[in-house]
């Protein structure tokens, strides 16, 4: 395992809070004012019958990811990679990040596998991070 400073920039619309050992403590890593989103458009609709009901199926076609503000409005597009910097998006982001640009190794999300929850089951913070391995063993 590669120790190498980083830092990380918060891409979700929402506080991430790590929660590592106790020599280590917390970390709250507030959003950066920029959200990344997938880009969708509808390319058809198909139906499907469930019980005697008619269920639409919207087809969407995902593009590129990009940066909103929290009123939605777009800043641009997800920036090339940067040496030691490190992304935090959500899950489905960094999937689609993965998929389509598989070299990149900077994008990563909180890992809610073994996610702190409180007594509501809502999150408090995690104790790692999470990547699409690609390869290998």
């Amino acid at each position: 395992m590669k120790n190498n400073a980083v830092e990380l920039v918060n891409l979700t619309p929402h506080g991430v809070v790590l929660i590592l050992d106790t020599s280590h403590g917390t970390h709250n890593l507030p959003p950066s004012g920029k959200i990344a989103r997938i880009e969708s458009s509808v390319r058809n609709k198909d139906v499907i019958i469930y019980r005697g009901c008619e269920i639409e199926i919207t087809n969407r076609h995902q593009g590129a990811v990009r940066l909103e503000d929290k009123e939605g409005r777009v800043l641009g597009y997800f920036p090339l990679e940067q040496d030691g910097i490190i992304y935090i998006t959500s899950g489905m982001v960094m999937e689609h990040i993965s998929t389509v640009y598989p070299d990149r190794n900077d994008v990563v999300s909180p890992d809610t596998t073994l996610a702190i929850r409180d007594e509501d089951n809502r999150i408090v913070g995690v104790p790692s991070l999470t990547r699409i391995h690609k390869g290998g063993v």
